[in-house]
């Protein structure tokens, strides 16, 4: 079972204590114990002797005048007990059963009589007037709180509505008289008395919008229900010590409700579109009269106590108040405030409807059943055949069954009957769309043409971005309601609440966000956003605009909505993923195109020169690189040998790289040394490149007639040289290509001559070998790289380059690539 549904159970369970116990009281106060009643007037007045109880206002031919009682008789005693004030005769009074005969003690003048006095009993029409308001706050809270249980301001009323039945049903019984109730009375009017006033104003503080930002709620809220508890202590300890504190209490609690009415009148008169208050203007004239009520019942006592008395029928017109709780109800099946309007239009008649179906359905069977048995004969007696006949006739007749029932739902559910048939269409359709605009455009035909909707708009947000990064409206055409995701706005409202907004102007007049968006939103004449999340993040807003019938949005439109953003969300974020596939589908082919371009760019194989045996490779992290060899031929002797690495890796590097490439075959053309060449490079370089890039180079140049290896290195690491089976470094002094202007770089640039002997082998390598890490963040290293050549220094210079590619890969097993690689070997033989 939902929470939806034990809700709605709980609360009719109330509904049944509180009507139950409102029932009880009000049977028992209003015609069992009918209000006892002399009709005459008791006066304390004061003089030099101290108080005394002066008889007036007897009413003429009434109990006390046939009793001989005069006006100015002072009343001393009743049934010989003294009286201490009119509270204490009002306790004897009121113990009095019908045609009792009470012996009322009289001074008159000088002489001291004992008169008998019959009383009479009355109905107490006070005590029926706020009986009428306690059993209209009880069928009216009913209503709506079972109509949407789960919903905060249809559930805030009917708990006031409760509290409210139980203060005025049974807290009315005390009204005018002594009501001497159980503990059982004590504790629901008390409970009454706390929270219905406290209610009353948080009520209407959140209807018909809510006007509190979440940091004033935290403590205006418990505040006004603390005070209200404070003043029921107040009058409970007043009457233990007799003080005149009931009275200031009293005036608290109906000052309360008249904060709450005020509150409403507030938001009332801010509305300037007659559309707007329509709604609200019943329960404005109505809950104003009914005020007025309590005024008269202030009025009369004080000022014409005679009536109040002797004619108890003249207090009817307090039963007014019951407009209080009736104008809401008038309003929400009028009107459909608060959206609980299907309970009164449709459900009684749904019900006797479907129960007529299920009637005749019920005698075609019998009719069936036994017209079967007629035929067959002999067995009629027979209960299995019966049960078997009735079985049969109910498979028969059960598709016409289902279908009378379908044609009931939609005649008196055709608004969620087409609901859920557009609904279901949408659900169908929308996963066969992949573009966005697609099912941004399905989304507003959708809810448009089901809802009739004037305008709307559709905004989506990326993640972080202040701007809707698609937007789409219909029907809008002075601007666009393209609302930024800022700091106390709409937008993040939505995001944090993911509950669906009203924005009419009642609502927006009380909405906490920036002036400039209720500006936009009235001139787009939005009046209702409903957020599209995906797991619990923000990626779109419906904005919707009045409907054509101008019927406010009920709650089965925001249902409708939210299931419609839901499902929007899902498409648009498959949409969205689609997308990107095929941008990376793209990507990767474009960057498998620059691959090849890059790898056409390298050396397709290794140079054949007499004497020389030599290998190289170069193999990128990622489809291209930023690591560059080369081989070029200078003239018929000399040839140079160029290993470069861009810092980074990807398509920036990979652009410097050729770059870097084209460069050197130029200046390879113009300069002999390959200290010249990087000179030449690094000025080019250092005016076209950004100052965090760079390029570390080694270049080689071999003269096979003199029978030397010149090296120079630019910030590059130092080359492998093997003689003699010794391991020698080659560290002749540089900076990165790039990094410095031409002065500094050529200052700081040296290059080395060795003797290419027999035997000799040089390796050029990127950092990419040495700073290879396996799964343990450990490096490939230096040491490591030496001992292999060392180990292999007898082979070839292809054998040795694989030895030291595989050894990298096996040392990295498990581990992504995460820098290009490059090895250039040079073995003399």
């Amino acid at each position: 079972m939902n929470r939806t549904k034990i809700l709605k159970a709980v609360y009719i369970a109330v509904v049944f204590y509180v009507g139950a116990a409102g029932i009880y009281y009000f049977t028992d106060a209003f015609f069992i114990k009918r209000t006892p009643n002399d009709q005459c007037l008791w006066v304390e007045e004061q003089t030099d002797q101290g108080k005394r109880i002066v008889i007036r206002e007897i009413l003429e031919d009434g109990v006390s005048d046939r009793a001989g009682l005069k006006d100015g008789d002072i009343l001393i005693a009743i049934n010989d007990t003294l009286l201490r004030s009119v509270g204490h005769a009002s306790q004897i009074l009121n113990q009095a059963k019908p045609e009792d005969l009470l012996m009322y003690t009289v001074i008159r003048g000088n002489q001291t009589l004992r008169l008998p006095v019959h009383i009479v009993l009355t109905m107490n029409t006070l005590y029926f007037g706020f009986a009428l308001l306690g059993f209209g706050f009880l069928l009216v809270g009913w209503m709506v709180g079972t109509a949407r249980p789960g919903d905060r301001v249809p559930s805030l009323f009917f708990k006031m509505s409760m509290f409210g039945a139980l203060v005025f049903i049974l807290g009315g019984a005390a009204v005018g008289v002594n009501y001497n109730g159980s503990l059982f009375w004590v504790v629901n009017v008390v409970a009454g008395c706390i929270l219905f006033p406290a209610m009353f104003i948080h009520f209407f503080l959140v209807f018909p919008s809510e006007r509190l930002s979440p940091a004033t709620r935290r403590w205006l809220i418990p505040s006004i229900y603390i005070f209200s508890f404070l003043n029921v202590v107040y009058f409970i300890l007043s009457i233990i010590m007799k003080a005149q504190g009931p009275v200031l209490s009293i005036f608290i609690f109906f000052s309360m409700m008249g904060t709450g009415f005020g509150l409403f009148c507030r938001s009332y008169f801010k509305l300037k579109d007659p559309k707007q208050r329509k709604p609200l203007k019943s329960i404005l004239i109505g809950t104003a009269v009914g005020f007025s009520g309590f005024l008269y019942l202030l009025i009369i006592p004080n000022f014409a106590r005679a009536v109040f008395i002797n004619y108890p029928e003249a207090l009817t017109p307090v039963g007014i108040v019951a407009l209080i709780p009736l104008s809401f109800g008038y309003s929400i099946f009028r009107y459909r405030t608060m959206d609980i309007d299907v309970i009164i239009k449709k459900s009684l008649v749904y019900a006797a409807t479907t129960a007529g179906v299920a009637v005749v359905y019920l005698a075609i069977l019998l009719v069936m059943g036994y017209a079967v048995q007629g035929m067959i004969g002999g067995g009629a007696q027979n209960p299995y055949l019966q049960f078997g006949v009735l079985l049969i006739a109910a498979f028969v007749f059960a598709p016409m069954k289902e279908r009378i029932q379908a044609v009931v739902d939609k005649r008196f559910f055709r608004e969620r009957y087409n609901y859920q048939k557009a609904l279901l269409d949408f659900s169908q359709e929308l996963p066969h769309l992949t573009q966005l605009d697609e099912i941004l455009q399905k989304v507003i035909y959708t809810v448009t043409s089901t809802m009739h909707i004037e305008s709307m708009a559709i905004a989506l947000y990326a993640d972080q971005a202040a701007k809707p990064s698609n937007y789409i409206q219909r029907g809008i055409t002075d601007t666009q309601c393209d609302l930024e995701c800022c700091a106390g706005g709409l937008i993040e409202r939505l995001a944090q609440t993911k509950r669906p907004q009203l924005l009419d102007p009642v609502n927006l007049a009380e909405l906490p966000v920036p002036d400039r968006e209720k500006t936009t939103i009235g001139a787009c004449k939005i009046v209702l956003a409903v957020p599209m999340t995906k797991q619990d993040s923000l990626i779109g807003v419906l904005l919707m605009g009045p409907k054509l019938s101008e019927k406010p949005f009920a709650q089965e439109d925001l249902d409708l909505l939210t299931t419609v953003a839901g499902q929007a969300g899902i498409a648009i974020e498959n949409a969205r993923l689609i997308k990107e596939e095929l941008e990376k589908a793209k990507l990767e082919n474009e960057l498998n195109v620059a691959r090849r371009i890059q790898q056409s760019l390298l050396p397709a194989r290794s140079p054949e020169i007499p004497g020389l045996d030599i290998a190289g490779i170069s193999l990128p992290a990622l489809s291209v690189g930023g690591d560059y060899f080369d081989y070029i031929k200078l003239d018929d002797h000399r040839f140079m040998i160029a290993v470069g690495d861009v810092s980074g890796k990807g398509v920036s590097a990979a652009l410097y790289m050729s770059k870097i490439q084209g460069m050197i075959q130029i200046a390879s053309r113009l300069y002999k040394s390959p200290r010249e060449i990087l000179i030449e490079v690094n000025q080019w370089m250092y005016h076209g490149m950004e100052r965090q890039s760079f390029v570390t180079m080694i270049v080689g140049v071999i003269d096979l007639k003199k029978r030397t290896m010149t090296i120079c290195r630019a910030g590059h690491n130092p080359a492998i040289a093997m003689h003699e089976g010794m391991l020698k470094l080659i560290r002749c002094k540089g900076l990165g290509v790039g990094l410095v202007p031409g002065e500094t770089f050529e200052k700081n640039l040296e290059e080395e001559t060795t003797a290419l002997d027999a035997g000799n082998t040089y390796i050029f390598y990127t950092d990419g070998v040495t700073e290879a890490m396996n799964e343990r963040h450990d490096e490939f290293g230096e040491e490591r790289l030496h001992e292999l050549v060392q180990m292999k220094k007898d082979q070839t210079s292809g054998e040795l380059l694989n030895a030291i590619v595989g050894e990298v890969n096996a040392f990295c097993s498990g581990v992504e690539q995460h820098d290009d690689i490059t090895v250039v070997i040079v073995k003399v033989k």
